[in-house]
């Protein structure tokens, strides 16, 4: 299996262009589209993560609950 990567863009029309190559004419091929990475991307995913789960586990004070935990438990 031959494998062929390009670096393009999806027109606001939704067109591919790749690179004239005429071995590709007239052939079954498969595509996978991989987005790029902008530099941003993973500032912004941390970003939604933090506000997903911010106030998830609460600012309680985990020392004290740990230990209210193993006191019942060993009691």
């Amino acid at each position: 299996m031959e494998t062929y990567k390009f670096t393009t863009r999806i027109s606001k029309k939704g067109s591919i262009k790749i690179p004239h190559m005429p071995d590709l004419h007239d052939r079954d091929v498969d595509v996978i589209i991989v987005l790029k990475n902008s530099g941003n991307n993973n500032v912004n995913m941390g970003k939604k993560f933090i506000e997903r789960w911010a106030g998830f586990l609460g600012t309680d004070d985990f020392e004290r609950d740990k230990y209210d935990y193993l006191s019942k438990k060993y009691k």
